[in-house]
């Protein structure tokens, strides 16, 4: 099935919680892999002790971030969070809102118009419901009949299809 993309909007994690979980959970692998670091070190220059491996082995597991720690990651994932959705254009919508939209960020799935009696339907279903939108459903209408015809996508009419419609 074709694909195409509706809404142009980066699909970055704005999410302060979740943020600030990645960012723990890097900082965490930092520092263990720095301490694995000084303990391989340390065991190097104290070949003849057993216990710097054992020693290495069982503090690296449990690496403990600060008050300090935690406070600067969560402002700087609340801080990231509001620059990610600036930059993805959404600022303005509240958050209920970006959430609806998330489903169709990525891409949807064509419809193609299945023939002229389908288009018909779906025309008359459209104006059915909103009848005071005559010249909107109307140029639906003739988009579906093209699509139909020539076995492509709805697409936006060029000037010449607008004056002359299918």
């Amino acid at each position: 099935m074709k694909r195409i993309k509706i809404i142009d909007v980066p699909l970055y994690e704005t999410d302060p919680n979740v943020i600030a979980d990645h960012l723990t959970d890097f900082l965490k692998a930092v520092r263990k892999s720095k301490f694995q670091n000084v303990t391989s070190e340390a065991n190097d220059s104290y070949a003849g002790f057993d216990d710097i491996d054992v020693f290495g082995d069982e503090s690296s597991d449990s690496v403990e971030l600060s008050y300090s720690d935690k406070r600067r990651i969560t402002a700087k994932a609340n801080k990231l969070s509001k620059r990610r959705v600036a930059a993805a254009g959404v600022s303005h919508l509240k958050s209920e809102e970006y959430d609806r939209l998330k489903p169709s960020v990525g891409s949807m799935q064509i419809v193609m118009a299945k023939d002229l009696n389908w288009a018909d339907e779906i025309a008359a279903e459209l104006h059915s419901h909103m009848p005071w939108m005559g010249r909107a459903t109307e140029y639906a209408w003739h988009a579906l009949q093209r699509s139909a015809q020539r076995g492509e996508p709805v697409l936006k009419a060029s000037a010449d299809e607008r004056t002359n419609p299918a």
